[in-house]
């Protein structure tokens, strides 16, 4: 059986594979995921095991699943993707899936923001200007402070402690 942890993108390509779908999301996550919540599946599933049951993550999306494949389970979500998190079984694999970026730094995602700020203002419409980018920036800057990076990290290693 091989244990898969998919992130972000490999997460909407094991679920296009597995016969699910993604499209474009409602909204996007630019740098963080706010209020992820667990939900009672996800709850007594291993991957959010010492997990506080609502967090924020790193995130960096304008897709989203919005059709699970066949036995899949959503285990957490927030107000822009309904799925944040599942799990399935296909073949001989058994996929976790992330929507977010636990591997990935606050400092990365908000380097990421000041490199795409001109697409993000003229492409894509996520923010009117760059006061708005330097409040949002300003925004994870904050939760840098505030959260444990072991805890923010858990996904990581209760996955790994999965596969040892």
């Amino acid at each position: 059986m091989k244990k898969i942890l998919a992130i972000c993108w490999g997460l909407q390509v094991a679920v296009t594979a597995a016969g699910g779908e993604v499209k474009k999301a409602h909204g996007s996550h630019i740098g963080i995921a706010n209020e992820i919540t667990i939900n009672e599946k996800g709850l007594h599933h291993p991957l959010y095991k010492g997990k506080n049951k609502k967090f924020n993550s790193p995130a960096f999306n304008f897709d989203e699943v919005v059709t699970l494949p066949n036995n899949a389970v959503c285990l957490a979500s927030n107000k822009i993707n309904k799925v944040q998190s599942l799990y399935f079984e296909i073949n001989n694999s058994k996929i976790w899936g992330l929507q977010y970026h636990p591997e990935i730094t606050y400092e990365k995602m908000i380097s990421l923001i000041k490199f795409r700020k001109d697409r993000l203002i003229e492409n894509r419409k996520v923010f009117r200007d760059e006061k708005e980018i330097q409040n949002h920036i300003s925004f994870i800057q904050n939760e840098i402070y505030k959260s444990n990076k072991e805890l923010r990290m858990l996904e990581l290693k209760n996955w790994l402690n999965s596969i040892i």
